[in-house]
């Protein structure tokens, strides 16, 4: 990700963070100026945006699982800035985030329900009732709160936790045909026969139509040397 790119994400998780935390400050602040200004047209507005926007529970709610999901996105987004990040340190971080995402996933609706109602003082928070085909029998009829679980919360999180097993299971390929160069560490551990299959691996994933960007061979040549007449110490 590229600078700008990550200077667009973190605008969004910023304009996200004022509403998770200071919604009833903003409610506060339009109600006042619907008092005070004169305009009718920026009455209207502004008491719109109020009353039908900054108080609606389920808009809120879903405020406060995105800036969650795009805060964790972001930070190992940050990490991944890192000149020094290697592959294998890429993993890692997509790693922690599955791990954050399934962990939110099956525990943390809960908690951004009840955080956005505690801040939702004016009034009692509302979820709107989807309408049920009255012929359908023996239906499992579902509380809202357990609908916006299942229909947007659940769809989110599960979406991004698709997104990052593919991005994590490409990686894992990446690093399984690269990783043996990163270090003469990684060099010392493959015997010639296990070497030889990964230079060959390497040529082929590499190849393109018949042309060749290496000749695995004298890679496994080449590497064996390294092995041989290089210290650890001196990579």
């Amino acid at each position: 990700m590229n600078t700008l790119s990550q200077a667009y994400w973190e605008s969004r998780v910023e304009s996200l963070k004022v509403v998770r935390f200071q919604a009833q400050q903003i409610r506060d602040a339009l109600f006042e100026l619907v008092e005070t200004n004169d305009d009718p047209k920026i009455k209207s507005e502004v008491e719109c945006l109020a009353t039908y926007e900054l108080e609606n529970f389920e808009l809120l709610l879903g405020m406060t699982i995105w800036y969650d999901i795009l805060f964790a996105v972001n930070s190992v987004s940050k990490n991944l800035q890192s000149k020094d990040m290697c592959i294998n340190m890429v993993i890692e971080q997509l790693k922690g985030l599955l791990s954050f995402f399934e962990t939110y996933r099956e525990n943390r609706f809960e908690n951004a329900f009840f955080f956005q109602k505690n801040c939702f003082v004016k009034k009692e928070p509302v979820i709107n009732k989807k309408q049920f085909d009255e012929n359908i029998e023996n239906e499992d009829i579902k509380s809202p709160q357990e609908l916006f679980r299942i229909d947007y919360f659940l769809y989110i999180v599960d979406k991004a936790i698709t997104t990052l097993q593919n991005r994590f299971e490409q990686f894992k390929i990446y690093e399984d045909i690269f990783c043996f160069l990163f270090s003469i560490k990684n060099l010392k551990l493959l015997d010639c026969v296990l070497l030889k299959e990964k230079c060959l691996n390497l040529e082929k994933y590499l190849k393109h139509d018949n042309l060749l960007d290496l000749n695995g061979l004298d890679l496994f040549s080449e590497l064996n040397i390294l092995k041989g007449d290089y210290r650890i110490e001196k990579w």
